[in-house]
């Protein structure tokens, strides 16, 4: 059985880590790791979770990896390690790790890998090669120095220390640290939100860190140069600009909608015999509460809500129905998109 699996729904992928009890990084789990990244660059995801079951992350390697290791295996396990590490950040969605428990040595580097990292509460988080004499064979040092600067990871490395979550996320090493009960929940729903997303947007953002990263502001400018024509004429973004310039910021033509079908629903006044579900109303009162913009909310529930309805009416737009009965409101179950809304 693989110690690390790739699984997806709909656009959203995971990677999963299960090699009880600790989650130690062997041959076998860095083969298995390996074959997961390769699977989700072959898939159609648009965001991807990495994650591990059990008590911890992982507590690093096994032992056995490097005792009595010769040359020309030590040149392979540094080839393979590194190939692993740049296969995640080659990734052209955006990547978010979960760490809970203990995340240590070559486990803490893989996390590096992703764009966003959370951490539960209570997690013990090191770059403890130093304490075997080692240095980190996965790149992460200087994946360190790129997040938090080169005297907090000098400090991190030279001392070994193993850290709480809070420290990390001051830092900025850690993006947000979760209860340990919610990490993966919330997770996941955050990473679902990126999978809704601008995919191209996000991609050409990715790739301008990466050349940053490596070639400084010039190199990340050309980047920003041949990618910035192709996003500008994307349908997210002449999407956006009309409805920004509709609503202004922080609103958009599908949240007044929600914002009138939430109002009916719980007035009673909703013209319609077709019954709503509580689980549809708590879905849009999440929506409207978060502010969602509209892309997310059309792609998340899958029909499409119609577009900018006006005040003085009661209703929407004729052209949309929601039952044979009362045509004017919209029931999200009969709308839908006139065309595919993400773009390839």
């Amino acid at each position: 059985m693989p110690l690390a699996t790739f699984q997806h729904d709909d656009h959203l992928g995971e990677i999963v880590i299960d090699s009880p009890p600790q989650n130690l990084y062997s041959a076998q789990l860095l083969a298995d790791l390996r074959a997961a990244v390769d699977e989700a660059a072959g898939s159609d995801i648009r965001a991807l979770l990495l994650r591990a079951e059990g008590d911890d992350f992982s507590a690093g390697a096994e032992l056995t990896v490097f005792i009595g290791i010769d040359e020309a295996q030590a040149r392979e396990l540094s080839s393979t390690v590194l190939s692993l590490i740049e296969a995640i950040e080659d990734l052209p969605v955006p990547t978010l790790a979960l760490i809970h428990g203990q995340c240590y040595a070559g486990a803490l580097e893989t996390c590096l890998a992703c764009d966003l990292i959370w951490a539960a509460e209570g997690s013990q988080i090191g770059q403890i090669e130093a304490v075997a004499g080692s240095i980190t064979y996965a790149g992460g040092t200087q994946r360190i120095a790129s997040r938090i600067g080169v005297g907090r990871a000098a400090e991190m490395v030279f001392t070994a220390a193993i850290l709480p979550p809070e420290i990390l996320a001051s830092w900025g090493l850690i993006n947000r640290v979760v209860p340990a009960s919610s990490l993966t929940s919330e997770g996941r729903a955050f990473a679902q939100t990126l999978a809704n997303g601008p995919t191209r947007a996000y991609a050409a953002a990715k790739r301008m860190l990466h050349a940053w990263r490596s070639g400084g502001v010039a190199a990340a400018d050309a980047v920003t140069h041949a990618e910035g024509p192709v996003v500008m004429r994307s349908q997210d973004v002449q999407d956006g600009l009309v409805s920004l310039q509709q609503y202004g910021p922080g609103h958009d033509d599908v949240k007044a909608n929600a914002d009138a079908i939430l109002a009916a629903v719980r007035t009673g006044s909703m013209p319609c015999d077709t019954p709503w579900s509580t689980e549809k109303v708590d879905l849009l009162e999440r929506w409207v509460d978060s502010g969602v913009r509209h892309r997310q909310l059309r792609r998340q529930l899958g029909p499409t809500l119609p577009g900018p309805r006006d005040p003085s009416l009661p209703t929407w737009p004729r052209s949309h129905t929601c039952c044979d009965k009362s045509p004017g409101l919209v029931d999200l179950d009969w709308v839908r998109p006139a065309r595919a809304r993400r773009e390839e």
